[in-house]
């Protein structure tokens, strides 16, 4: 901002350089440029008018505005609820996970459930759990478990919608024993004496040596092939 004051100075304090219409002058080794007609001449010395003044209140203003900046603060705030949003990441669906440590069971790789055939399982009296993804599709079909001749067992096979779930604590039609050649016939929509799965949903397939109310046996180690006959 220009002061419009009116300054008395001493001859010995200036140069002064002049052109048609107006007045270069060096006071303290600063250059002020200003009309001619500013400048007039006194006994005491030269009084100037419109000269800047040095102390800047624009320039302080401007500092001000800087405060606005500051406010980027708020958009750092922002970020940090971010975090929210990664600990929505923590939450996981694993076998293992879900199992959460469980005696008696152990789960294995996932299977593709549809595409099973004569597949050789390993049978134990600690349950063996598979993941696998049930069909998108409405379709039908019967998975069916036969013995080996390698320590034949009765043997337990069962699914259920979480892993770690007793046999005995599932729908009756979703297990299945037997000695020699067990089937269990399943779907993916509604229908009596099958099991029932939603389609796409993740199901676990458990397995074990013994009924479905008894789990002791004399054999610690068996074989079955498992075929998934697709309707």
């Amino acid at each position: 901002m220009t002061l419009q004051r009116t300054a008395a100075i001493s001859l010995a304090a200036f140069l002064v350089s002049t052109t048609a219409s107006a007045l270069t002058i060096t006071i303290d080794g600063e250059n002020h440029t200003v009309p001619a007609s500013n400048v007039s001449f006194t006994e005491d010395g030269i009084t100037i008018t419109g000269i800047s003044d040095g102390s800047g209140d624009g320039d302080g203003s401007g500092d001000g505005s800087g405060d606005g900046d500051g406010s980027g603060d708020g958009d750092g705030d922002g970020d940090g609820s971010g975090d929210g949003d990664g600990s929505g990441g923590g939450t996981s669906g694993s076998c293992s996970d879900l199992l959460g440590g469980q005696s008696g069971y152990e789960c294995q790789d996932p299977i593709e459930f549809t595409s099973l055939n004569e597949k050789k399982f390993e049978v134990r009296q600690t349950t063996y759990v598979y993941p696998f993804t049930a069909p998108s599709e409405q379709v039908g079909g019967k998975l069916s478990s036969a013995y080996t001749t390698t320590n034949p067992s009765n043997r337990t096979l069962w699914i259920a919608s979480e892993p770690g779930i007793p046999a005995a604590q599932v729908d009756p039609n979703c297990s299945v024993d037997g000695y020699e050649n067990a089937t269990l016939g399943w779907l993916t929509f509604e229908y009596k004496r099958y099991c029932v799965m939603e389609p796409g949903a993740t199901y676990y397939l458990h397995m074990r040596i013994g009924t479905v109310d008894d789990s002791s046996s004399n054999v610690t180690y068996s074989e079955t092939y498992i075929t998934n006959y697709v309707n």
